[in-house]
């Protein structure tokens, strides 16, 4: 039963014909300076659920986000379903270890970090605010962890079009040189959120890259 419910979340997810951000919750964060499409941010703590995955970068993404998909639809204990959030994140990974932890509510965005063509990459979803660490469910895949992200600050480029490598390479460029001229110093390496599904309308879509500032 659960893999329909995987099924049903994938194509909700990738194949919603309106923006994923305009149903999910997604985190909190408050714009403290703006120049058009680039935004400085502070980003409040939040809950996410994370996944390190090796492997090229788009099919690094496909892997964390059915590994975290199983989770929210109830590959935990005790089999409770989550809500869904936006946007999905990718960022390369560090060689860390961060704590572990129902199905839970969907939020946006999805997340991507990664520092080499293949990885390793992080996955993130943001968890639900009505949960605690305490109070989420505890995975079953022990590939994901559940911990809190501290207040940080980043700057943030918005865009729509094709979430595509080539995309977020050139908007990734565009950022660090806005920054430099500005004379705002990088804390991290550049994340990727992903708020819609790739089959959405390009003008429709909603894109960023981020990166962590002092």
């Amino acid at each position: 039963m659960l893999k329909y419910f995987i099924v049903a979340f994938t194509l909700l997810f990738f194949l919603s014909p309106s923006p994923v951000h305009a149903k999910y919750e997604t985190p909190p964060y408050v714009v403290t300076q703006s120049w058009g499409k680039v935004e400085q941010r502070i980003y409040k703590p939040y809950i996410v659920a994370e996944v390190t995955v090796d492997g090229p970068k788009e099919q690094a993404l496909t892997n964390g986000f059915k590994q975290i998909a199983s989770y929210i639809f109830g590959k935990n204990v005790p089999n409770e379903k989550i809500s869904m959030t936006a946007p999905v994140t990718q960022e390369p990974a560090e060689k860390k270890e961060k704590p572990k932890g129902e199905s839970i509510p969907m939020t946006a965005p999805v997340t991507q970090q990664g520092d080499t063509a293949n990885g390793p990459w992080k996955i993130q979803f943001m968890m639900p605010a009505e949960y605690t660490l305490e109070t989420l469910p505890k995975p079953e895949n022990e590939n994901i962890k559940l911990y809190q992200v501290p207040e940080r600050k980043f700057m943030a480029l918005q865009f729509s079009g094709f979430a595509k490598p080539d995309n977020f390479a050139k908007r990734v460029k565009q950022l660090r040189e806005f920054m430099e001229l500005r004379n705002f110093r990088p804390a991290g390496e550049p994340v990727e959120a992903y708020y819609d599904p790739p089959w959405q309308l390009p003008f429709l879509r909603r894109n960023e890259v981020m990166i962590e500032v002092h």
